[in-house]
């Protein structure tokens, strides 16, 4: 009789240990979603901070890059105008000289060197077997 009662115990108790089990589980998966999550939002105001510097950095180079190149457009108009004015010459050089410096500091900004690499990186094929 004894027996009877304690095999009924035991499968009383472990569907309940069972489900118990199982709550716990589904609490630690949401705990660890939940952590994730704040990590990533945490990261948002980082991200954005960083674009606003590449953005700023852009605008520079840009607005340098053109007056470099509207330097040169004046300094070639001006050689055009008169081709034995050394003035002219000089200006027109030094122009060209600032317009290529500028060409090749866009160039070098941190994301054309990571296009650079990428490019450079060899393609790796995937292994049939």
């Amino acid at each position: 009789m004894l027996g009877i009662v304690a095999a009924i115990f035991l499968y009383g108790i472990a569907p309940y240990n069972n489900l118990v089990n199982q709550r716990n589980r589904v609490k630690n998966g949401f705990a660890q979603i939940y952590v994730q999550l704040t990590r990533r939002h945490d990261r948002i105001p980082n991200l954005a901070e960083a674009i606003i510097g590449y953005i700023a950095h852009e605008r520079e180079t840009l607005h340098e890059v053109i007056e470099a190149r509207n330097a040169a457009v004046s300094g070639l108009q001006n050689a055009a105008a008169d081709p034995a004015d050394p003035k002219a010459i000089k200006q027109l050089r030094a122009a060209e000289v600032a317009l290529c410096w500028k060409e090749s500091a866009s160039a070098s900004s941190p994301e054309a060197q990571r296009r650079t690499v990428r490019s450079e990186q060899p393609k790796r094929e995937i292994a049939t077997w």
